[in-house]
């Protein structure tokens, strides 16, 4: 009978080295944290005078709604403004964009601010990005998405990094704006709760990725690495990889604060994580010789990794539970032919509630975000509704998240098209 197969022999012998590596992961990761606090506090101290000169790389595609805006948070960074410049960079819009930069551009002469604009045909957001960097003659490039808006003192805290004639890149503080539907709540919590990682990550020099909203990097890394690539859609990441391989340093700035719109339906969600999942995936294979090569430091030993480790152990934990549901109802369907309908009395002793790893790994995750979640929201200032979004997140994401991974893996291994993306909120 289906129900006396060894499936739960089979499938736990594989699935508890993944639950292993989980926990260790955990531990690890917060012990890198809480390690590095000392110098994160030395971190958020403020030269107010160290301005390196920077130019702003602004992609965008039929932005018409949101260019004004986001220049607006550029001009009011706590920097001078004749160490700055702005590079609009037109993907080819159909809307009245150049006619409200043309207005920006006016209005930017008034109070001594550089905006130029830049017209690409060709479709991509690196074809846009790299158009800038053409014309860039700072110290530093700083690329901004046009639906993302700064912090007044992200800029100078950003600088404070490149004191270190070692850094190349930094990595940012993303946080969400406009939070309004219940999905954008659910990744309301996922920002904050990255921010730790991120952290956590650079303290061992094994940042995982640029974020796309807004990073930082010195003139002189595009000069010896190249431009900008295609990169499956997920040039930021591709970036990052880049930077490992050849061993250049990316900091991370917690208290550089950049402000970004997150997709506010399911549908919206979802595209936006396979677009990342993916590639992360493709970028990865791409870049496979760095795998558990020591000469990468821990971004090859452990970063890379552990990340594709977790997209397979979630596809094989969810397979091993539906296959554990199927098994459970199979018996119920017996049951009930053979006996009948038969509730179950409930038992509320504690002395009979099962301790297996499964619960414990469950016990101890949940403990571990909420921990997360409290140190990350404490740098970000975050201010939004956290115990009520956290739930959201719990509760929402292990019935989502598949979805992505699943959608992601196949477009993968089938090698389905991969479609052109400026922005996310233009899929």
């Amino acid at each position: 009978m289906l129900s006396n197969i060894p499936f739960d022999k089979v499938f736990e012998s594989i699935l508890y080295p993944f639950i292993f590596i989980s926990l260790y992961f955990q531990v690890f990761m917060l012990y890198n944290f809480l390690s590095n606090k000392k110098k994160m506090k030395e971190e958020e101290v403020v030269d107010w005078d160290y301005f390196p000169s920077v130019t702003f790389l602004l992609p965008g595609w039929n932005e018409a709604k949101n260019i004004s805006v986001t220049i607006k948070s550029i001009q009011d960074l706590n920097y001078p403004k004749d160490r700055i410049e702005i590079f609009y960079l037109d993907n080819n819009s159909t809307d009245n964009t150049k006619n409200i930069l043309e207005e920006e551009i006016e209005k930017a002469k008034k109070i001594s601010s550089n905006i130029k604009y830049f017209f690409e045909e060709k479709q991509g957001k690196h074809h846009a990005m790299n158009t800038g960097l053409l014309h860039v003659k700072t110290d530093l490039v700083a690329c901004l998405d046009v639906d993302s808006t700064l912090h007044t003192n992200a800029m100078i805290i950003a600088a404070q990094y490149f004191k270190d004639k070692e850094v190349s890149a930094l990595a940012t503080c993303m946080q969400l704006r406009d939070i309004k539907t219940f999905w954008q709540r659910a990744q309301a919590v996922e920002y904050v709760l990255s921010v730790f990682w991120r952290k956590a990550y650079s303290s061992i020099d094994a940042v995982q990725v640029m974020p796309g909203p807004f990073s930082v990097f010195r003139k002189t890394v595009f000069e010896e690495l190249g431009n900008y690539r295609g990169a499956h859609n997920a040039e930021d990441f591709e970036m990052t990889l880049r930077l490992h391989k050849n061993h250049y340093k990316i900091a991370n700035a917690h208290k550089a604060f950049v402000y970004t719109v997150g997709p506010s339906t399911l549908k919206g969600l979802i595209k936006q994580r396979v677009r990342w999942i993916r590639g992360f995936l493709e970028n990865a294979w791409d870049y496979r010789e760095m795998f558990f090569k020591k000469k990468y430091g821990h971004f090859g030993l452990f970063t890379l990794p552990i990340a594709a480790v977790f997209i397979f152990y979630v596809l094989y934990a969810v397979s091993y539970t539906y296959i554990k549901l199927f098994q459970l109802w199979y018996v119920k369907l017996e049951n009930f032919f053979v006996i009948g309908l038969h509730l179950p009395k409930l038992n509320m002793d504690p002395f009979y509630i099962t301790a297996d790893v499964f619960l414990f790994e469950s016990v101890f995750i949940f403990t571990i975000l909420a921990f997360v979640l409290i140190v990350s929201r404490s740098i970000t200032e975050d201010k939004n509704k956290v115990i009520s979004n956290f739930a959201i997140y719990f509760l929402a994401y292990p019935f989502v998240a598949p979805i992505f991974i699943f959608i992601s893996v196949y477009k993968f291994l089938f090698k389905k098209e991969n479609n052109w993306v400026l922005q996310d909120n233009k899929i």
